[in-house]
């Protein structure tokens, strides 16, 4: 009997990230050094195609698949400790073997990273808690006192129905949101606007006070950054981004800037605590409170004003992520204590249940509005045309990043590729994102994210389609749409525009 001896043993080292995801893409820190690790044991069977997107991005500047949900830049500082690696890793194996795409599943190692300010008001209410860029949000509020198990699993499950009065609450009255975990910069310098007015698709050149909607494009003209900026004075503005652009941000930003040019970035995201004020009542009980006007005569929709509550002064920036009059409030983190427990006791004082809302909320709320989520429903290889943004998009300014690619789309004719919003015709099934489109039998994309939506009846998502003959409100009239739900067909009414609130006349009142 023969005998074979081992002549050669390799021992490859385990690489688990944090999410699960890939680690892509130019450093924040270092331009020009390019990374590629974090393939979770995947490395041999996902080489080629991270090969390909890693030489797109070199000699591109940008990949032609969405690079979002794996670029090194969406990670947090805190990620690369060694404490956190410890506890995280170990958890990342299950979930890549075990529970990667299940329904609720969040990780419930490395947790309590970084806490709201109010995160023990939120414990008294009744918040359960997940995990966001590391913050601890809160994902509903507890309506009974009742704390119900979630389990990974499709379908409604008991606290369905908090969500649903969190929901009710923001379009009928008046919710209140904690939006903490948004990134926050203040930019400033005399070259402020020049520097602003070359990266942003929308002008900067606004008042003092007043705020816009835009975003930031590669030379492709695809989004890499969705933001709001306020201008809080001749040479300052204010910054707001998606949690995973924190990064991101300031390096773009030092990219753009030219040597001789005066324009810094810093990171405010934690100085500032922000509450999201919700609902048609809204304008009136924060004005008994604070005594401020606030008719829209004096501050209209996108505009700004320094306000005083409790024992602070505070930025009110009247805004919304959820399709209803509403305010954002930048309170400085030590005073969020004093200005939570005015709002709520002069709220509950004026006789008006404060109804507390979370992500799940959030989520039904802005995708009834058709509001987009960078990450989620827009990436890197979508246009602000194709993500049906283009009502923010200044082509009067002669110079942008991105600019020449979308004057030529917008001048080639109806867009083969569109983000649109779905609503099932059928209330039962619930989206939840990732579900494939068919355009009459034919497979034409997928959702991108899906909720219920609780004031349309039924659940509603934002897709990607994909026609060759070009999509224009006439064709999808024409044309039957269906949606996979759990491996079953259901109908659904497609629409470019809201199917809440199509003209924005509630978010003007």
């Amino acid at each position: 009997m023969a005998v074979a001896s081992i002549k050669t043993l390799f021992c490859g080292p385990e690489s688990f990230t944090p999410d699960g995801g890939f680690l892509m893409g130019e450093s924040p820190e270092v331009d020009g050094l390019y990374v590629a690790s974090g393939l979770n044991s995947l490395g041999i069977l996902s080489a080629g195609g991270m090969g390909q997107l890693m030489a797109e991005q070199i000699v591109y500047g940008n990949a032609s698949q969405d690079m979002t949900g794996i670029t090194l830049a969406r990670t947090q500082r805190y990620e690369s400790s060694k404490h956190f690696l410890a506890a995280r890793t170990p958890d990342t194996l299950g979930y890549i073997f075990n529970h990667a795409g299940k329904p609720n599943y969040k990780f419930k190692s490395a947790r309590n990273v970084r806490r709201l300010a109010l995160h023990d008001r939120y414990v008294e209410r009744g918040a359960y808690f997940v995990t966001l860029s590391g913050w601890e949000m809160p994902y509903w509020f507890s309506q009974d006192g009742s704390m119900p198990d979630v389990e990974c699993r499709y379908g409604r499950q008991p606290w369905f129905n908090f969500a649903a009065i969190e929901h009710q609450a923001t379009r009928e009255q008046v919710a209140l949101f904690d939006k903490s975990f948004m990134g926050k910069f203040i930019v400033q310098g005399r070259d402020v606007e020049k520097v602003l007015n070359r990266v942003s698709a929308n002008s900067v050149s606004i008042p003092v006070g007043r705020n816009i909607y835009t975003q930031w494009l590669n030379v492709q003209g695809g989004i890499i950054s969705d933001l709001t900026i306020t201008r809080l004075g001749e040479q300052e503005y204010m910054l707001v981004t998606g949690d995973v652009l924190q990064r991101i941000t300031t390096s773009w930003l030092r990219q753009h800037t030219a040597a001789d040019e005066q324009c810094t970035v810093t990171d405010v995201t934690s100085a500032y605590t922000l509450l999201s004020l919700q609902g048609p009542r809204s304008r009136d009980l924060l004005k008994a409170i604070s005594g401020a006007d606030l008719s829209t005569e004096s501050l209209p929709f996108r505009a700004s004003c320094e306000i005083e509550l409790g024992y602070a002064r505070i930025l009110l920036v009247r805004i919304t992520y959820m399709g209803e009059l509403g305010y954002e409030l930048y309170i400085p983190t030590e005073y969020s204590h004093t200005v939570y427990d005015a709002l709520v006791e002069g709220i509950e004082g004026q006789g008006v249940p404060l109804v507390h809302g979370g992500l799940m909320a959030l989520d039904s709320l802005r995708l009834e509005k058709g509001y987009r989520d960078f990450g989620v429903d827009i990436g890197n290889t979508d246009t602000p045309l194709e993500a049906g943004l283009g009502f923010v998009v200044d082509f009067d300014k002669d110079e942008f990043i991105g600019r020449d690619v979308l004057v030529a789309q917008k001048a080639s004719g109806p867009l083969k590729k569109r983000l649109l919003q779905f609503l099932l015709k059928d209330a039962e099934p619930l989206l939840i994102g990732q579900e494939p489109i068919r355009c009459n039998g034919q497979y034409v994309g997928y959702v991108r994210a899906g909720a219920f939506g609780h004031s349309l009846g039924a659940s509603v998502g934002l897709g990607v389609v994909e026609l060759e003959e070009g999509i224009t409100a006439d064709l999808l009239r024409s044309r039957r749409f269906e949606i996979e739900v759990n491996d079953q067909l259901v109908e659904a009414t497609v629409s470019m525009a809201p199917m809440y609130d199509p003209k924005s006349e509630r978010i003007r009142l």
